[in-house]
């Protein structure tokens, strides 16, 4: 079965100075970057799903531009903390584990939302104006997203960070 662990000789490269840091920090790491990238590229195409829904390809910006806030980084890289979660709830159905997911980052999303509004003054994404959503931090329409993208999430660490590190424990 073929993973999708990146090639144990880059690895190798760079395993010295990964081996120094820990596990945790380098999953949180992996996680900010990929939650920057799959944000992005969310929010370049629901503007096109929008316009084809609405029966208005004309509108569609095929630049699709997407955009993040430097605080999701942060914000995404948490999902290390859900790992330990992952492993707890394997031999849940599939449809039980995405609803899960989808409440946890719902949470996360209002949470995170709280605390940057507190600190900074406003919170980055501000659903206000929109239909489905509490107090603007946190928009519950999204929950069928954040499901697909749980479960997406667990394959990934099962399939690229473990065995990732796997290659990395092996050493040369």
């Amino acid at each position: 079965v073929a993973r999708l662990a990146l090639p144990c000789e880059l690895l190798m490269a760079l395993g010295s100075l990964v081996r120094f840091l820990p596990r945790w920090l380098i999953h949180y790491v992996i996680y900010g970057c990929t939650g920057y990238i799959v944000e992005v590229m969310f929010t370049s195409l629901t503007p096109v799903i929008q316009h084809l829904l609405e029966r208005q390809p004309e509108k569609i910006d095929w630049r699709l531009i997407g955009h993040t806030y430097a605080w999701m980084f942060f914000v995404y890289g948490n999902c290390v903390w859900f790992e330990p979660l992952h492993d707890a709830i394997r031999s849940w159905n599939f449809l039980a584990r995405g609803l899960l997911w989808s409440a946890c980052f719902l949470t996360t999303e209002y949470i995170a939302g709280f605390v940057l509004r507190h600190f900074t003054g406003r919170c980055p994404w501000d659903y206000n104006g929109t239909k489905y959503h509490i107090h603007g931090l946190m928009k519950y329409s999204y929950a069928p997203a954040w499901l697909f993208y749980g479960l997406i999430l667990e394959v990934f660490h099962d399939e690229f960070l473990v065995a990732t590190f796997a290659c990395l424990e092996k050493g040369p």
